[in-house]
């Protein structure tokens, strides 16, 4: 841990203007973290939405394709998965 500490030390002494951009650049684009924080899968089921995928985990993203007998992957958060059967046709 010494040497790597050191050798931060050393880095922030001989590159001052590396760092100092690379703080700046972060400064900056926060609020851009945060947006795509925020609309990640991840904090997408948090909200109460889920995710179905079918017996190929290819996304599902409309009923239009969906066959009596299908199976599919519906995905919760808190790493919650449950199998489901279609029951009947969109038509």
């Amino acid at each position: 841990n010494k040497i790597v500490t050191n050798i931060n030390k050393d880095f922030v002494k001989n590159f001052p203007i590396i760092t100092t951009s690379n703080d700046v650049f972060i400064e900056r684009n926060k609020e851009s973290y945060k947006i795509l924080d925020s609309i990640s899968h991840e904090n997408v089921l948090k909200r109460g939405f889920s995710i179905v995928k079918n017996s190929d985990l290819k996304l599902v993203k409309s009923s239009k394709y969906l066959k009596k007998n299908q199976k599919l992957k519906v995905f919760f958060s808190s790493n919650d998965i449950i199998d489901v059967e279609v029951h009947n046709d969109k038509d």
